[in-house]
C-alpha cells in the first residue's frame, strides 16, 4: 500500500477521535483503511529503560496505536479486550519505528488484529497480537 495523502490520513484519524498520549509520543498514521493502519513513531530519548534500550511499553503503545486505528476505521466503535506483545529485539533512542496491524479475524462482536513493529532496516522489533471488542453503542466524545 502506498503512504495516503495527508488529508485522507487526517480524515482517517479523526475517526479515532483524539489521541493526545499518541501525539505526544510523535506517533503518526501513515496509512490507514478498513482492517489496517500503519504508524510511525521515533523512539524518544526518554523512553529508555534502565538497560539503556527502549522501554517496552513504548513498543508496546506504538503497536497498540496501530491496532487502535485499523480496528476503528470505518467500523462501529471498538475497544481493547486483551493484547499481548512478544519482543524480538531491542530499539534504541532516535530510532524510527514502524507498526502495521491488520485485520486476521472477525467473530461475532469480536475482531483479531495483529501487528508487527520493525525499524528503518525492516528488522522485526516486536510482534503483538489484540483482540478487539465492537461496542452496542457509541463512546461519547470527550473535551
Amino acid at each position: 500500500m502506498p503512504d495516503m495523502p495527508s488529508d485522507t490520513v487526517a480524515a482517517g484519524a479523526s475517526s479515532l477521535g483524539h489521541d493526545p498520549a499518541a501525539a505526544h509520543l510523535g506517533i503518526e498514521i501513515r496509512e490507514l483503511s478498513e482492517g489496517f493502519a500503519k504508524v510511525v513513531g521515533t523512539v524518544p530519548s526518554f523512553m529508555l529503560n534502565g538497560l539503556g534500550t527502549c522501554h517496552g511499553g513504548y513498543l508496546f503503545f506504538i503497536a497498540d496505536t496501530a491496532f487502535g486505528a485499523a480496528c476503528n476505521e470505518g467500523q462501529p466503535v471498538t475497544m481493547a479486550a486483551e493484547a499481548s506483545i512478544v519482543f524480538a529485539r531491542p530499539a534504541q533512542a532516535g530510532d524510527q519505528l514502524t507498526a502495521t496491524a491488520r485485520l486476521r479475524s472477525r467473530f461475532g462482536r469480536n475482531s483479531i488484529y495483529d501487528a508487527s513493529v520493525v525499524n528503518r532496516d525492516g528488522e522485526l522489533i516486536a510482534e503483538f497480537r489484540g483482540r478487539c471488542v465492537t461496542l452496542r453503542s457509541r463512546v461519547s466524545e470527550r473535551s
